[in-house]
């Protein structure tokens, strides 16, 4: 068997090789969970959005509605929607 040897030009190679796919998961997450969300006015569901993060291979989904945490978490006097965590829950189920 014969010696190979290789010089490694960008380190960061694989992270930015899967950005994309990791971006594509991240708007199907933010539309699943616009799916899950409960509606009176449609605001919470219409304001999903991705976010690139620190590097890019992270991809953030947000929800900037002052409300959306107490409709994923709950609150004392309402029980948790989770529309956000439904969708992650989905998704690995899926992709196992």
């Amino acid at each position: 068997m014969a010696d190979s040897t290789f010089t490694v030009t960008n380190p960061h190679a694989p992270r930015l090789a899967a950005a994309p796919g990791i971006r594509d998961l991240a708007h199907q997450l933010a539309a699943e969970a616009a799916a899950n969300t409960p509606v009176e006015t449609g605001r919470m569901a219409g304001s999903y959005q991705v976010v690139q993060g620190a590097d890019p291979a992270t991809s953030l989904v947000t929800n900037p509605t002052p409300y959306a945490r107490f409709v994923e978490y709950g609150t004392r006097y309402d029980h948790p929607q989770a529309p956000l965590g439904r969708a992650l829950a989905k998704a690995r189920a899926q992709a196992r």
